[in-house]
């Protein structure tokens, strides 16, 4: 993840507009919780988002569940359809990028630093490198065949969490296969 593209890193933007006696608390509250300004204001949004208040969505991330899979679109570039047990590890390794520990893998991802998901299989093998620099969570995802990247994208933290949490919020609706129910189908075909 040395390589890192500033542009990924930079991701589109906008100005929010607030009184300016407000500064103050909004600094003082982003300072109380460890975060930035925009850190607050993206804390406000996932807990209105999780308690219903808006759509429990991300603009430009797209989880579709189907049977047992999930086809998974970040920012216009397709994942490999996931089944349960790879959108769950995808969203550990997200949640280490942005600076949660999981207190079963004790895994947290330090600046600089990257985990691979492969994902995938035969043709549509897939790896996906998920990474920090600085403030950023990097989610790089190479063909493996081609030996080409097909999606390079930075988010914020917290972007991170929400989509990891809409991973296993999705996840948890797939059907479960059935042990030897392909052997029972096949002995009786």
């Amino acid at each position: 993840m040395s390589d890192v593209d500033p542009a990924l890193v930079r991701q589109a933007s906008t100005t929010v507009t607030i009184p300016a006696e407000r500064l103050p608390q909004l600094r003082a509250l982003a300072k109380t919780r460890g975060m930035n300004a925009a850190g607050v204001i993206e804390a406000m949004l996932s807990a209105a988002m999780q308690a219903g208040e808006i759509p429990d969505e991300l603009e430009g991330f797209k989880i579709i569940p189907d049977d047992d899979v999930l086809f998974v679109n970040v920012r216009g570039g397709d994942l490999p359809p996931l089944d349960r047990i790879k959108a769950q590890v995808l969203a550990v390794v997200l949640e280490a990028a942005a600076g949660d520990v999981n207190p079963e893998l004790g895994v947290r991802i330090e600046t600089g630093r990257a985990l691979p998901v492969e994902v995938g299989a035969g043709k549509h093998r897939m790896i996906v490198l998920i990474g920090r620099h600085a403030h950023a969570v990097l989610v790089n995802v190479k063909d493996v065949e081609a030996d080409a990247y097909v999606l390079k994208t930075a988010m914020t933290a917290g972007m991170a969490r929400d989509f990891a949490r809409l991973l296993r919020k999705h996840a948890v609706t797939l059907m479960q296969p059935v042990p030897g129910l392909d052997k029972a189908m096949a002995a009786h075909s």
